[in-house]
């Protein structure tokens, strides 16, 4: 640890000769942030010029991550590849525990990028956990504080850090979990009626003294579907098996379905523990069924499976803080410009004509939203044949009310025609552009249909009893 901060304090004073803040010269924000897995977070980060550009000579990044008081199970990846600049955040990528905090570093070398008002991608980052996130993403802060603050360095590597300039929007936090009422519960098969799939839900675990409030079924593997009536946004699974207490081990796994034929699995093959409760906190996932599919066990002389009691919850409210962001401009013909977005627009900020703009004079008629309020349709004055345009997006929002990022509202495009000269060849034999019966002279179309081989594997019954007729080209 010592030696780590040793070494980037040293990097830190070859970078940055003087103090002295620039006011407005840059903004700098964390956005894009998803999940990828249950214990894997990413999250990109963009910089852009506010006015006039400037050179960006070096940047060292630190983040604290609130409510983490350890970095037990945490590591921190720069993705390699994802930065747009020629100076890339591949230095002291770490994670820091100091003064009770948790830290995220990188740093880049020493060099020269010019920096204009284009939002520019320093780079894409991965937060892993050993443990799960349950569905909360880990909130993180810009920090200026101790030997690995924040720091960005211009000409001459002369400071020129702005803490105001620098924003997060972390993406989608989950609210707590809801207990959901299962409607009903169906299995593979029950040992008896008093042992049957609905003592599942009965209320009645371990600790109520009842022996026989339990489901039992022989010979595994096993299941259990659990209907809650209607889709639900799912999170978390609690099963409560048999003989948890003397320590036998149940595999299993759980996935979901809306329509009890298509199936995808959220909790792969797992093991039960030695608690009263085996809990899975998953991603959340909208799906009406819960299978639970009990694989195998350990210390079972009878094979039987056998479940107390079983609970699912639901998260509640999703809190969305992500923006929209213009993802991509398309020109399908001289007075059409279509534009797509990261994610569902409000109908109403999104057929709002005033707020687009489009360069050299154009000027707009209409705004429609289409595909899932995910792209905007704009019909505009008619552009000019090779000329570039610049649209730009204001005050647009998505479906939680978030306002399109500044960082990703403009985009260029250019107004062209792409010729294509194509050749299209029909199957068949051929003889100086002529369908020709080269195949019927030579014998070789045979009566059958000859498609019963791979890959066509084609089983039909077709066949030419009065033989081959006089024109054939082909089958």
């Amino acid at each position: 640890m010592n030696k780590f901060l040793l070494k980037l304090s040293m990097l830190i004073s070859i970078f940055s000769i003087s103090i002295t803040y620039s006011q407005d010269l840059y903004s700098v924000e964390v956005s894009n942030s998803q999940f990828i897995s249950d214990s894997s977070y990413e999250f990109e980060i963009f910089l852009k010029a506010e006015t006039n550009e400037f050179n960006l000579s070096s940047y060292q990044c630190t983040f604290t991550m609130v409510d983490y008081v350890s970095a037990d199970g945490i590591s921190f990846h720069y993705i390699n590849g994802s930065s747009d600049l020629t100076i890339q955040p591949t230095y002291l990528i770490n994670v820091i525990n100091y003064a009770g905090k948790v830290y995220l570093t990188f740093v880049s070398p020493p060099g020269s990028n010019i920096i204009n008002t284009a939002p520019v991608r320093i780079g894409k980052f991965r937060i892993d956990n050993t443990h799960s996130f349950s569905g909360i993403a880990p909130e993180i802060e810009w920090c200026f504080e101790y030997c690995f603050e924040t720091i960005l360095t211009g000409d001459e590597f002369i400071d020129i850090t702005d803490p105001l300039a620098h924003a997060v929007t972390i993406g989608t936090n989950l609210t707590g979990l809801t207990g959901l009422t299962i409607e009903a519960v169906t299995a593979s098969e029950s040992q008896s009626e008093k042992n049957g799939p609905e003592k599942t839900i009965d209320g009645l675990g371990y600790f109520d003294g009842s022996s026989d409030s339990r489901w039992i079924a022989k010979s595994m593997p096993q299941w259990l579907i659990f209907d809650l009536g209607d889709e639900q946004l799912i999170g978390q699974t609690r099963f409560s098996f048999y003989k948890f207490e003397q320590g036998r081990v149940y595999e299993y796994s759980v996935s979901v379905s809306n329509n009890l034929s298509e199936w995808t699995e959220i909790v792969p093959n797992t093991y039960s523990g030695g608690d009263e409760w085996s809990s899975n906190s998953f991603l959340p996932v909208s799906a009406r069924y819960v299978k639970l599919d009990i694989l195998s066990s350990l210390n079972n002389p009878s094979n039987q499976a056998s479940i107390w009691e079983a609970e699912i919850y639901s998260y509640g409210e999703i809190i969305d803080n992500t923006p929209p962001e213009l993802l991509n401009t398309e020109i399908t013909c001289d007075t059409t410009v279509v534009l797509t977005f990261s994610e569902p627009l409000s109908t109403g900020s999104a057929e709002d004509i005033f707020n687009y703009s489009i360069s050299n004079g154009i000027i707009i008629k209409n705004a429609q939203v289409i595909n899932d309020n995910s792209k905007v349709v704009l019909n505009t004055s008619s552009h000019v044949l090779g000329n570039n345009y610049i649209v730009t997006v204001n005050n647009v929002e998505d479906l939680g009310g978030n306002v399109i990022s500044a960082l990703a509202n403009s985009m260029q495009y250019l107004f062209s025609i792409i010729e294509f000269r194509m050749k299209i060849y029909l199957e068949g034999p051929f003889d100086n552009g002529q369908m020709s019966t080269y195949l019927m002279d030579a014998g070789i179309i045979p009566a059958y249909q000859p498609y019963s081989q791979s890959p066509w594997n084609y089983e039909g019954p077709e066949y030419l009893a009065a033989g081959i007729p006089a024109g054939t080209v082909d089958w």
